[in-house]
């Protein structure tokens, strides 16, 4: 429930945050990059608790039924937090234990790709699978 008589939805990913508003003509739609959310903040009022989103570039406020605006405000900063841990432990790209830097061992994958040794798909697959994707 928001103040926008619910045509307004959230939803967050591992990778974005997502807001969509319809209007009477036509409709909003916000997509932001986790990674460029600098804070967010949570101020509660008597009906609604305004949830403040501050990106790099932007800032924008969310308001939501008071009952339930600490809930969506914690799991906000839970994957907010997920998401900064996992880019502070993410595998270097140097190389491997086979001594193949991460760019050699792409370039070879290319390479078997094209010699139709191994499809898209699995040199996609691969690749997501190297750069910790």
């Amino acid at each position: 429930m928001s103040k926008h008589e619910g045509n307004y939805a959230c939803a967050i990913t591992n990778k974005r945050l997502l807001c969509a508003q319809q209007k009477l003509i036509g409709n909003n739609l916000v997509s932001v990059n986790l990674n460029t959310i600098s804070d967010i903040t949570m101020n509660n009022g008597a009906i609604w608790s305004i949830i403040t989103i501050d990106c790099y570039t932007e800032k924008f406020n969310l308001a939501v039924a008071r009952a339930c605006g600490q809930n969506i405000y914690d799991k906000f900063n839970d994957i907010l937090a997920s998401v900064k841990n996992k880019k502070n432990t993410a595998t270097p790209i140097s190389s491997n234990s086979q001594g193949k830097s991460m760019a050699d061992q792409l370039r070879d994958l290319k390479s078997l790709m094209d010699d139709g040794i191994i499809t898209e798909e699995e040199f996609n697959a691969k690749k997501k699978e190297l750069l910790g994707l």
